[in-house]
């Protein structure tokens, strides 16, 4: 796979000739660093075989893929196209967010786009983060393909934000790009301030305007073994589990002495919530082994066949974690979670955003945008930020090959300002939200799984018959819960279409499910947060029964979350793949038109994704 006829393989950078390189040079977690001590020589210079512009400004340890060039404060349009592929790609970006359609306001901010067949899009950025002091340049991270696939076969690169004011050198050259018009400096506008002793002035403070609500988290970064003091289990009835498993836990859920999750807390991916216009801290505290080797199986997942006898079974999850937050504002020198180009960790010393083991990283971050405004006295324009209610994103793992199959996955929900809400008590991926005007919602959240290794009974699960390519490899589930119908209908996973096509499946969805059942009563106004942080790249396309929703519920210049007369209406949504973050208000309600109790039916469209577990219930009393 490549972008302008170029890539760079994930599997060459981790690689040594032999197996994964020992150390950072092979760690997953640092296959994004433009690192010059890589195993495979060639990629620690760049080649003086071409002369053509693409490579103009290209450091020794990038990729080869195209080098994206900004200053900070520049704007910047993104033009992607796709020619003719079998599987659609997922483009994503680290630190970056763009209107799902450029021209509507209130189409929604996205972080995550699936292009099909003959597809083309346009980002529109919002002006590049400012770069501190003379910092010569802040790296991002861009992928044509965000799903583990494409990023392992070369689909991603990096945008290089250059600071027109920095202190170039001849180990960190000025770059050979003009400066726009609308930016002759270079450089981010300056931050709005106020006058000593004005209380009513709102300025900025770093990220945050002044009057934000600060809000906090601790986050720990477990092995299932030690937390649960067993294997991550995804089916209890038929065993299906992951005994190598890596979970986040929130502070306050586990006890401090043994480690050991508390009793009565849910087994399920870490789900955070906090408020359009919060300035969030989050402490994230890492209890990984240095040497994670012997927690480890082989499995079924795999991935392209990059170098031969070097798969995902050869290729160890990191014991560095970090996360990610899509669509927030961040500092991406420091607080951005992930190991990208030449940003400090690397190249000043500068704190690291990840984690080592037995280590703590912190970030902060703010739920809203950037924006500008004019000083009234001067005219002048200042940077300054607003609150936006996101709804639903991902924190995304430093390691996005392995860290999401080994369940180190996490959502934040960002709700409306003023709201507050009340967890479900066995479950966090239901809550009920009550608005600053005293209406309320109830809402579930559900993150996708596609790439996972389970174990039966000691013994690797195999994959389903036909499942001939990486992209439809692995075992799927929906918040650490799955329902194959191999399970259901007992035969093997990998039984002959030949055979199981034959079989009586009338009743097959009848009895108790492990896999999500949600609660609503009939009328209630309800909110489905469907997420997908990574995995393969055969996207998913997601249903309930009886119920549909508008594709772009967002008002007042896309910062609210409400219904919009303008959006057209959906009963199932395709193009589900790693990165992507969905808000669907249900029209009607709990029980749609007619407010009708019963069990209604929530899947994966797609046939064989639907036979390997993806469905639940959605009951409405």
């Amino acid at each position: 796979m490549t972008v302008n006829y170029r890539n760079e393989p994930v599997a060459l950078r981790v690689h040594d000739g032999k197996g994964q390189t020992r150390g950072q040079a092979g760690d997953l977690s640092f296959a994004f660093q433009s690192r010059t001590d890589r195993a495979v020589k060639a990629l620690n210079s760049q080649p003086n075989v071409f002369s053509w512009p693409l490579t103009k400004d290209v450091m020794p340890g990038d990729p080869f893929t195209p080098l994206l060039k900004a200053y900070t404060g520049d704007r910047v349009q993104i033009r992607i196209l796709m020619g003719a592929h079998e599987e659609g790609h997922n483009f994503s970006a680290h630190g970056i967010k763009w209107l799902f359609e450029s021209s509507l306001k209130n189409s929604g901010y996205k972080n995550a786009q699936m292009l099909g067949i003959s597809e083309h899009f346009e980002f529109e950025v919002p002006t590049v983060n400012a770069v501190k002091g003379d910092t010569p340049w802040a790296d991002y991270t861009y992928f044509p393909g965000a799903s583990t696939d494409d990023i392992w076969n070369g689909l991603w690169g990096i945008m290089r934000a250059y600071n027109g004011k920095g202190s170039f050198s001849s180990q960190y050259p000025a770059p050979t790009l003009a400066k726009l018009s609308s930016n002759p400096e270079g450089k981010a506008l300056p931050p709005k301030t106020c006058k000593k002793g004005d209380t009513n002035c709102v300025g900025m403070n770093g990220l945050c305007p002044t009057n934000a609500r600060q809000l906090g988290f601790k986050v720990h970064a477990f092995l299932a073994r030690d937390v649960l003091g067993g294997p991550l289990v995804y089916n209890q009835r038929a065993r299906l589990e992951d005994p190598g498993a890596i979970l986040y836990v929130r502070d306050g859920d586990f006890d401090k002495n043994t480690n050991r999750l508390k009793a009565g807390i849910p087994v399920e991916p870490l789900i955070l919530r906090a408020h359009a216009g919060d300035c969030i801290t989050l402490d994230l505290v890492n209890h990984l082994p240095a040497d994670i080797s012997n927690t480890q199986h082989d499995g079924w997942s795999t991935l392209p066949m990059i170098i031969e006898g070097f798969n995902n079974n050869n290729i160890l999850p990191s014991s560095y974690v970090g996360l990610t937050p899509q669509m927030l504002e961040f500092d991406a020198l420091s607080n951005g979670g992930l190991n990208i180009g030449f940003n400090p960790s690397l190249w000043t010393g500068g704190t690291p955003p990840v984690a080592a083991p037995g280590q703590t990283v912190k970030y902060k971050w703010y739920a809203g945008r950037a924006t500008t405004i004019k000083d009234n006295a001067t005219g002048q324009e200042l940077r300054f930020a607003e609150p936006v209610e996101y709804g639903a994103i991902n924190l995304l793992p430093a390691d996005r090959i392995k860290h999401t199959s080994k369940g180190a996955i996490a959502a934040m929900i960002i709700e409306p300002q003023g709201s507050s809400w009340v967890e479900d008590i066995n479950t966090r991926a239901s809550a009920t939200i009550k608005t600053a005007d005293g209406n309320y919602f109830r809402e579930h959240v559900l993150i996708i799984q596609d790439d996972l290794n389970l174990q039966q009974n000691g013994i690797a699960v195999e994959n389903t018959a036909q499942a001939e390519d990486a992209e439809d490899s692995g075992q799927k589930a929906f918040n650490y819960r799955t329902e194959p119908m191999w399970t259901r209908m007992n035969f093997a996973p990998d039984e002959p279409l030949e055979l199981t096509c034959k079989k009586d499946l009338t009743g097959v969805l009848t009895g108790d499910s492990e896999t999500p059942v949600f609660t609503s009563t009939a009328g209630d106004k309800v909110r489905l947060r469907v997420l997908q942080p990574g995995g393969h790249s055969r996207n998913h396309s997601f249903q309930m029964h009886g119920h549909g929703w508008q594709e772009e519920p967002f008002t007042s210049a896309s910062t609210v979350i409400a219904s919009n007369s303008w959006s057209e209406w959906k009963g199932s949504q395709d193009g589900i793949g790693p990165g992507s973050h969905l808000n669907l208000l249900l029209t009607n309600g709990a029980g749609g038109m007619y407010k009708t109790p019963g069990a209604y039916l929530f899947r994966d469209q797609a046939s064989f994704q639907f036979d390997g577990g993806l469905w639940g219930i959605f009951r409405v009393k």
